[in-house]
C-alpha cells in the first residue's frame, strides 16, 4: 500500500468537507454561485475579472456565474462609465439577504468542527493551513 501524500490528505479533505454542495442544495445553488455570493459579501462591488480571480475561474466560467445569480435577482451589473466593456457587480438586497444565512450556515459548520477538536488540535489544524497556504 502506498504512502498517501500531502496532496492526497488535501484532496480526501476536499471530499469530505462538501460544505459549498451542501449549502449550495439547501439554497439551491450550485458550488460556484455559493463561492461568487460569499466573495461578493466581502467588498461592495467588484469587476468582473477580479471576481472570476478571488473565485479562482476562468472568465467564462465566472461570466455564467454572475449571469445566474443576476438571472436570480441577487446580484445587479453596471457597465463601467470610464471602459464599456468593464462591468461592475454588487449584491442586490435579495443577494445580502441570502449572503447572511450563508454566512450562518458557515457559521454553523465551523462550531461543528470546533465542536470536535480540542483547542490544541485546532492550533494544529490552524497553523498547518497556513503553512499550506503560505506555500501554495
Amino acid at each position: 500500500m502506498a504512502v498517501e501524500g500531502l496532496v492526497d490528505r488535501i484532496l480526501q479533505l476536499k471530499r469530505r468537507c462538501r460544505f459549498d454542495e451542501e449549502i449550495g442544495m439547501r439554497f439551491g445553488l450550485s458550488p460556484r454561485e455559493v463561492r461568487g455570493i460569499l466573495v461578493l459579501a466581502r467588498v461592495e462591488e467588484l469587476g468582473c475579472g477580479e471576481l472570476a480571480g478571488r473565485m479562482g475561474l476562468s472568465p467564462s466560467r465566472a461570466s455564467r456565474v454572475i449571469q445566474k445569480l443576476g438571472e436570480r435577482g441577487y446580484l445587479s451589473r453596471r457597465r463601467n462609465p470610464l471602459d464599456r466593456r468593464g462591468v461592475t457587480i454588487s449584491l442586490k438586497d435579495k443577494g445580502r439577504q441570502l449572503c447572511r444565512l450563508l454566512e450562518r450556515a458557515c457559521a454553523d459548520c465551523e462550531r461543528r468542527l470546533r465542536s470536535r477538536l480540542s483547542a490544541a488540535q485546532l492550533d494544529k489544524v490552524r497553523k498547518g493551513l497556513e503553512i499550506l497556504l503560505a506555500q501554495l
